[in-house]
């Protein structure tokens, strides 16, 4: 799908190019048009406006590449964010991800695209009608191929159909002049992360070679195409007092090391110590360690204990394996 359709690059995030290319896979080559190879309903699949205008717009580029019928025209509209999604599931803050290779946080988001197929065949039509009404009963979670550092990876999106009437078939019929045409407006809403990287995201070279990689219903989110790694079970590594160690100065700080970089929210949300103690936390560069910074000067002659459970995750959303426990006396 060439990148000329975007009048402005700047409005949507990047990685709405491979989702645009996903949802093209999907309702051409798993919907609409699946017994044709793809390069042929890919060129089924074009932009254009859901308007009068529009469709005299698409009407034109249907004279002037000899499309065939069926197609799909296409359109932009709102993008938003998720805010029923956004307290639960945006990562707050630097993290970075050994998958995507980048640091990154992600905002959770919903696009809308209208769609409208048309038909010049009844007989398409019905059999169109009833394919996109049982892709609309449930929500469909799609795989999304994408290459973030030259690495190729993959996201996951949740589609929700609206089918309709289409209402602009007469329009096209008065500019193609081939008779009778009917059309089904089946408008999507995606919803989808917004993974904001410190490099870019794109779209795969073959989508059809890269989706051969996730028809296992087993696949995890974090598992990376062709390397077939799967990021490391994050642990602590170390700890500064170590474990048992005595004669603590009050004033001094206390650090925690992970094998991996950290989702540093979530850690520190399930990181605890007793007695209780007020503190600030400074994450390193590369979110694998993080430095408790005490208010005040710790009790003199005191074991404290801390304590990281094991829901802390690390930038690529694994949990831990059990829980850390360590403690530490004050010098007195």
């Amino acid at each position: 799908m060439s990148k000329d359709y975007y009048p402005d690059l700047a409005t949507y995030p990047s990685i709405f190019f491979p989702i645009l290319e996903r949802i093209q896979y999907f309702i051409c080559k798993e919907l609409l048009y699946s017994d044709e190879d793809y390069v042929t309903p890919h060129s089924k699949f074009i932009r254009g406006e859901l308007t009068d205008n529009g469709f005299r717009i698409s009407a034109k580029k249907q004279k002037s590449t000899n499309l065939t019928f069926p197609f799909t025209v296409w359109a932009f509209d709102d993008f938003e964010i998720d805010e029923e999604r956004l307290n639960s599931n945006a990562k707050i803050g630097v993290m970075y991800s050994s998958t995507y290779d980048s640091l990154m946080d992600s905002t959770s988001c919903i696009i809308n695209i209208p769609m409208m197929s048309i038909f010049t065949s009844a007989y398409d039509y019905v059999r169109a009608w009833q394919i996109l009404t049982e892709a609309n009963i449930t929500k469909t979670k799609l795989d999304v191929p994408i290459v973030v550092n030259s690495v190729n990876t993959v996201t996951k999106i949740m589609t929700d159909m609206e089918i309709v009437r289409g209402p602009y078939a007469f329009e096209l019929e008065q500019q193609l002049r081939v008779g009778r045409l009917d059309a089904i407006q089946h408008n999507l809403k995606i919803y989808f992360s917004n993974l904001l990287l410190n490099t870019s995201v794109s779209p795969v070279d073959d989508i059809e070679v890269a989706l051969d990689s996730y028809v296992n219903e087993d696949y995890r989110d974090s598992i990376v195409v062709g390397s077939g790694l799967v990021p490391d079970t994050p642990y602590v590594v170390s700890t500064t007092p170590t474990h048992n160690e005595v004669d603590i100065a009050v004033d001094q700080s206390i650090q925690i090391d992970f094998n991996i970089a950290m989702k540093e929210e979530e850690t520190v949300d399930n990181l605890y110590f007793t007695p209780f103690f007020l503190y600030e936390t400074v994450w390193s560069s590369n979110s694998k360690s993080v430095i408790v910074d005490p208010h005040d000067n710790l009790g003199s002659g005191i074991t404290y204990s801390g304590i990281v459970y094991a829901e802390a995750q690390s930038g690529d959303e694994v949990e831990m394996e059990e829980d850390y426990r360590w403690a530490f006396i004050t010098e007195v």
